[in-house]
């Protein structure tokens, strides 16, 4: 009975033909059973950026929007001194907030202002704060009024073209180059740059030709 039970035990013991072969592995992908999936990533990768993006703009947004309502508190005068001390002209001020130069200086010898142009200077006023205290810009009125990728645009054009969101995401290096900006704000700056870059002239054969400008 002894050696029955032990050969029983070792017949069990020994493996089968199914374990000793190894399970066959599925073949790899193809480059065409792999497509649909790259693309289903790429979208979901896509609309994850865009909810990103706009969460982003949405935050930047409030938190300019309570610093325009804690300047909001102080006088117009108050916040055109606030502005002068921070290196701001008149020309500049009026630009940006697309009133007069008159209109600045009647403000300053104390006629009011209407509501809404009283809310436009506590908003300029909170931006500069907003660039200097969150976003850590030395000097935001001279930041403001760098030439954009070489051309003439400045970010306070695009604050003047009402696209202070621009102005934040590029601030936070959300938006990382100075051509960013100008795509979302002018798609067609390029062929502008290109078209002050470069002028005609009469060749010396008498015919039209093309050169860069400034050169003769």
């Amino acid at each position: 009975m002894v050696e029955i039970r032990q050969l029983r035990t070792t017949a069990l013991d020994r493996p089968t033909a199914a374990s000793a072969v190894p399970e066959l592995q599925a073949p790899p992908a193809t480059a065409e059973q792999l497509i649909p999936r790259v693309s289903a990533l790429r979208y979901e990768a896509d609309t994850v950026n865009g909810d990103t993006v706009e969460l982003a703009r949405k935050v930047y947004l409030l938190s300019l929007a309570q610093r325009t309502t804690e300047r909001e508190r102080e006088g117009v005068r108050t916040l055109l001194q606030a502005l002068s001390e921070k290196g701001f002209s008149w020309s500049m001020t009026s630009r940006m907030l697309g009133v007069s130069v008159p209109a600045i200086r009647k403000w300053r010898l104390g006629e009011g202002a209407s509501p809404e142009n009283r809310h436009s200077l506590a908003r300029l006023a909170g931006l500069v704060d907003m660039l200097a205290d969150q976003f850590m810009i030395e000097d935001p009125t001279a930041w403001l009024e760098i030439p954009l990728a070489g051309v003439r645009t400045s970010l306070a054009d695009v604050y003047a073209g009402g696209r202070v969101e621009l102005i934040l995401e590029y601030a936070s290096r959300w938006i990382v180059s100075p051509e960013q900006v100008l795509d979302e704000f002018n798609p067609q700056w390029r062929a502008g740059r290109d078209a002050r870059e470069f002028e005609t002239f009469t060749a010396a054969d008498g015919e039209i030709s093309i050169r860069r400008a400034g050169v003769r």
